[in-house]
C-alpha cells in the first residue's frame, strides 16, 4: 500500500494489534513503449545475397521524470529477423545506427561502445543471428525517440532458410 495522508500529516506505518506494517510507495508504469520496424525495399523481388534495410523505432521511457526512484535503468532491444537473412558482417551488425532524437527534432548519433553495446553472441537464444542492443545510459536518453538501421543480406529465397527448388 501506500501511505495514508490525514489532513497534512503522511502515516507510513499501519498497527494492528502488535503487528506493524509499513506502507510503502506504488510506482505505475507512466508511459508505453512502442516498437515498430520496416523494412526498406520489401516490395522488391527476393534476390539472392540482395540487401535490405531494417529500421527500428522505439521510445526511451522517461526515466528521470517517470521514473526517478528505479534503481538499476537498463534498456535493451533484440532483434532476431528471420534465418534467411543475415545481419553481420565481421563479427558486427552490418551497417548498424542508432540515432536518438528530442520532442523537438534535435538528433544525435550515439557512438557504439560508449553510448551503447551490441551483443551478438547469443547467450539466450538457438538462433543464429539476433542481436541485442543495450543502452549504456538509458537516462541520458529518457523520453527521447530511438531510430535504429541496418543491413542484412538474403541468404535464401525462403524465410526459414531452406531452399526450395519448386518456387
Amino acid at each position: 500500500g501506500t501511505p495514508i495522508k490525514v489532513g497534512d500529516k503522511f502515516y507510513n506505518e499501519v498497527v494492528n494489534g502488535d503487528k506493524t506494517y509499513t506502507l510503502g510507495t506504488l510506482a505505475l508504469k507512466a508511459e508505453k513503449v512502442t516498437l515498430t520496424k520496416e523494412i526498406e525495399g520489401k516490395d522488391q523481388l527476393i534476390q539472392l545475397n540482395s540487401v535490405r534495410t531494417f529500421t527500428i523505432n522505439t521510445n526511451v521511457p522517461n526515466y528521470i521524470i517517470d521514473y526517478p526512484n528505479w534503481q538499476a535503468k537498463n534498456f535493451i532491444i533484440t532483434d532476431t529477423p528471420s534465418k534467411n537473412i543475415d545481419p553481420f558482417k565481421d563479427g558486427a551488425v552490418r551497417n548498424l545506427v542508432v540515432k536518438a532524437t528530442t520532442a523537438d527534432g534535435t538528433e544525435t548519433t550515439l557512438t557504439k561502445g560508449e553510448q551503447y553495446t551490441v551483443d551478438v553472441t547469443n547467450g539466450t537464444s538457438d538462433v543464429a543471428n539476433d542481436f541485442k542492443i543495450s543502452l549504456t545510459k538509458p537516462t541520458d536518453w529518457s523520453g527521447q525517440k530511438l531510430t535504429i538501421t541496418y543491413d542484412g543480406v538474403i541468404t535464401s529465397t525462403t524465410p526459414d532458410g531452406t531452399t526450395n527448388t519448386n518456387q
